[in-house]
């Protein structure tokens, strides 16, 4: 499903530059902002791969905390891997791809973003809205989906865990927050057999936002009724509005 704020062309992604009005005491900047994760500093070669920084920029005025992969548990964790890995194939005793999408691409492109939520981890703000004294941010939208390791293992279950029964789900959440002020909540259930089927995301999904409300802060989270389900969600095209003076 493809909405309004989710544009899919270039000359789209044109229209949506920055429109400065001036003002006696200074500039107003109004602008979307879209984070497609498609890094043109990245290697050619870089394909079938994993990118795992720190910390990362999404668009003007938008900034990723990165995924710590270490074993030790620590305060910045959860986090943001990019991916170009794909893996469209679902059926039963396939050994799917540690943390590759189940598509050919990314909702728009190639690379797109996995959140890993680890478990035991403290809960932190994972995407920051750098521009925050001088104006404010508000969420669009953006596309998600499931890896193939979640899907395969709600659909048919892996080696050490079964498929998904009556009451399992896996669930994110996008939580917005201006300082220590929780502003909106947005949830989007990745596998749900809560009711009497199993309900999976297949395919590029657009989750709009446009109620959400201004946030300097968001923190995504993957809740599971079970713990052995892969705590990882597939996010693209994540799509801001972005109003400052300056």
């Amino acid at each position: 499903m493809k909405l309004r704020f989710l544009l899919p062309t270039v000359l789209s992604v044109i229209a949506l530059v920055s429109a400065c009005n001036s003002k006696p005491d200074g500039t107003h900047s109004s602008y979307f902002g879209v984070c497609a994760f498609e890094y043109t500093d990245l290697p050619n070669y870089w394909t079938d791969s994993l990118y795992m920084p720190d910390g990362f920029p999404g668009a003007d005025g938008i900034s990723f905390s990165g995924y710590n992969p270490s074993s030790t548990l620590t305060q910045n964790d959860n986090g943001f891997v990019i991916s170009d890995r794909h893996d469209p194939r679902l059926e039963e005793g396939y050994v799917a791809k540690d943390m590759a999408v189940l598509s050919k691409g990314g909702a728009y492109g190639e690379a797109y973003a996995i959140f890993v939520d680890k478990p035991g981890a403290a809960p932190r703000h994972v995407v920051t809205f750098d521009y925050n004294d001088l104006g404010f941010c508000m969420l669009n939208g953006f596309y998600v989906h499931n890896t193939n390791r979640v899907a395969t293992l709600a659909s048919f279950g892996l080696e050490d865990a079964p498929a998904f029964g009556p009451g399992d789900f896996l669930k994110l959440t996008v939580t917005g927050y201006l300082g220590t002020t929780k502003t909106s909540t947005v949830e989007v259930m990745l596998a749900d057999y809560t009711g009497s089927e199993l309900k999976l995301l297949k395919e590029w999904t657009a989750v709009e936002t446009k109620d959400f409300g201004k946030f300097q802060y968001l923190d995504f989270s993957l809740t599971s009724n079970r713990e052995d389900v892969p705590l990882q969600a597939c996010i693209d095209y994540l799509v801001t509005q972005i109003e400052i003076d300056y």
